[in-house]
């Protein structure tokens, strides 16, 4: 996601590409060298994962998890994020290379992620007792457009409008995966 640039909001077929960081910059700019090559005989597949997450994954799932761990308040949001599992985006890739697919493709769970709903389902998996608040929930939607790690966790940023699949690839629910995660 990061070729396009944005913290928030809704990444669709017409969103245009403005990295903003040096690693959506590279990763635009190796993008666009590799499509070149682009032909019958090689065929290039690029890849536009959300946030990839599974058992020691790294990343914002693990500061999710370590917070559940160490605290017994968690914030109650309403958010939605686009997320992959790393069975499913596995599987997208075996798919993908037995089909001879090319182009651009952004694979993501079928379901959108709450982080709230995600620390619910990750609590009851730790067997940790957690009190979602909405004072806390309601403090962190009032900082999170100044905090980068807070817009991270609980901000909004999806993917909309770019499937191209059935979601076939999609062999580990939401709910499993998240417990697999653990």
């Amino acid at each position: 996601m990061s070729v396009f640039g944005k913290s928030t909001g809704e990444i669709t077929p017409d969103t245009k590409p403005i990295p903003k960081s040096n690693y959506g910059k590279s990763k635009l700019e190796a993008e666009e060298l590799l499509i070149t090559l682009d032909c019958d005989n090689f065929k290039v597949l690029i890849l536009r994962p959300p946030i990839v997450y599974g058992k020691n994954c790294k990343g914002n799932f693990q500061n999710v998890l370590k917070l559940l761990k160490f605290s017994p308040v968690f914030p109650k949001i309403k958010n939605k994020r686009s997320m992959i599992y790393i069975e499913n985006l596995c599987e997208f890739i075996r798919i993908s290379v037995d089909e001879n697919k090319h182009g651009v493709y952004y694979p993501q769970n079928k379901e959108y992620v709450s982080t709230s709903n995600m620390a619910y389902i990750l609590s009851k998996e730790l067997n940790q007792k957690i009190y979602f608040s909405r004072t806390l929930g309601l403090a962190i939607f009032i900082i999170k457009p100044f905090i980068n790690i807070a817009n991270k966790a609980f901000g909004n940023l999806i993917y909309k409008g770019t499937e191209r699949d059935d979601f076939k690839y999609c062999i580990v629910s939401k709910n499993d995966s998240f417990k697999k995660s653990v």
